[in-house]
């Protein structure tokens, strides 16, 4: 096994739950990071039980982009060869980091791979998350995990649970930082493409999972719903993709169709109106400065 380390962005959580994961990851991997995003609370105590853990502690919220490139560049001054990203809420197996890396392992013998990652059980609703595979001009097929064996060949991951390399990082380029949360696996994933590499998700690997805070019921769907300030970022890096010549047009104008709707019914729906309608409109004033500014 190639030096492995393992990076768990936090922000205000449960500390317990981001414990239990460090556990978890203690035997499978060389290292751990973890670099929380300036919370609130102090969740620093008993991460000296993982004996080979460490905690960043950062002044600010800084993004969970710039968090991970933090990250990244700890793990490569210690040796890192292979890196695997965490969510705060992130529950794995004891074997898991082994399947990813020995997935990324076969496929790598024939393929170009960039990244290896899972595929998701909802934790509240046990339904398998489907997966999302691009065509060449950008209109997404969803692919259904338990319908299918084996390797799946994406567009984009999430960045929970994706396994990649320090030579594919030094080769791609680290997260966007501009993008801040919203949207910087996507991004990644697809800049990876553009430089020739693919995408997996290995359905022997399985994470627990779960989009959003909590669900807004609206006529017969089930929506996501995040804080007003995370759809702030949601909402304003739609124009930031705009400008990206490698995310496919039919992409782009897809997620700024869809996450209006989506803005629109959540505002209509949430008991925090005005908090959603005032994000909305900074995310679409702050998007249009930048999509005109450069």
């Amino acid at each position: 096994m190639p030096v492995i380390h393992a990076i768990i962005i936090t922000y205000n959580p449960d500390r317990d739950n981001v414990i239990s994961l460090a556990a978890a990851l203690e035997k499978q991997v060389n290292h751990t990071w973890i670099i929380d995003n300036g919370s609130s609370i102090d969740i620093s105590q008993n991460f000296e039980l993982i004996s080979n853990a460490s905690f960043v502690r950062l002044n600010e919220n800084v993004g969970i982009a710039k968090a991970q490139n933090i990250a990244i560049e700890y793990g490569k001054k210690k040796g890192a060869e292979f890196f695997v990203f965490f969510d705060q809420d992130s529950v794995i197996g004891n074997d898991f980091v082994y399947g990813l890396y020995l997935s990324y392992a076969h496929l790598s013998q024939s393929r170009k791979i960039a990244a290896v990652g899972p595929v998701f059980e909802d934790s509240r609703f046990k339904f398998m998350y489907p997966q999302i595979k691009l065509n060449s001009i950008g209109i997404r097929k969803r692919i259904v995990p338990k319908h299918n064996t084996g390797p799946l060949a994406l567009s984009f991951i999430i960045s929970s649970g994706m396994l990649t390399s320090v030579a594919v990082l030094n080769d791609i380029g680290n997260m966007n930082e501009d993008l801040f949360i919203d949207y910087v696996d996507t991004e990644w994933c697809l800049r990876a493409i553009k430089c020739g590499y693919e995408i997996f998700a290995d359905t022997g690997v399985c994470m627990q999972h779960s989009i959003g805070d909590n669900n807004i019921k609206f006529l017969v769907w089930k929506l996501p719903v995040h804080s007003p300030m995370r759809r702030y970022y949601r909402m304003r890096n739609m124009y930031y993709l705009f400008k990206m010549k490698h995310i496919p047009f039919i992409m782009k104008a897809r997620e700024f169709i869809t996450n209006t709707i989506h803005q629109f019914l959540i505002t209509l729906a949430s008991k925090q109106k005005f908090s959603y309608f005032k994000f909305w409109i900074k995310s679409q004033r702050d998007g249009l400065v930048y999509f005109f500014s450069k």
